[in-house]
């Protein structure tokens, strides 16, 4: 399915129902936000066999985000931290999902939390999976230096892609080049 939240549409499923009917009496289950991580190079289907396990307790809706999977986006820039954040916020506003928990894992996990920051009192709670609050730069391409050289790779280049990562504008050549780079950790 698809959503329109102004400049694009994003692309979502969802897993269990809204309401809990095994009661008797029908009651509300929270909705469950879940962000992939990757920017640009993922969607959210590699994460449904695991937290698609949560519907028998929530509404567990996926979003594939700007840019990722069939939620296209040609606007590359667009494709920045602060605008992730502000789509969930629209895609709630759409849906009208009130109170949501939000999850992401990696980089999932900071564009959840850059929709905390921008819309504080709009989550019920944000879970944060395989992601850091904050990216020492420095230590990372100290860590990105020592994998290049271990591989025979140009430092250089690897420094250069992923400062280029951090600081945009992203494109497909440089999401691509950072997900090499990725891959060389497993």
């Amino acid at each position: 399915m698809y959503a329109d939240i102004g400049d694009i549409e994003l692309f979502y499923e969802v897993y269990g129902g809204k309401l809990n009917l095994s009661s008797g009496q029908p009651q509300d289950k929270p909705t469950f936000i879940f962000l992939h991580g990757g920017a640009g190079f993922i969607d959210h289907t590699p994460y449904v066999p695991f937290w698609s396990r949560l519907s028998d307790v929530a509404e567990v809706i996926f979003i594939d985000q700007r840019g990722s999977g069939r939620s296209q986006c040609d606007d590359e820039e667009s494709w920045n931290l602060s605008q992730w954040g502000k789509d969930v916020y629209l895609f709630c506003q759409r849906l009208g999902i009130k109170k949501p928990v939000v999850g992401g894992i990696s980089y999932g996990g900071i564009v959840a939390m850059s929709y905390l920051i921008q819309y504080p009192h709009h989550p019920a709670g944000i879970i944060l999976t395989d992601t850091d609050a904050h990216i020492d730069r420095s230590f990372t391409l100290d860590l990105i230096r020592e994998r290049m050289i271990s591989n025979n790779l140009s430092v250089d280049k690897g420094l250069s892609i992923t400062n280029q990562f951090f600081d945009g504008p992203l494109d497909d050549s440089v999401i691509t080049e950072y997900f090499n780079i990725l891959n060389l950790f497993g």
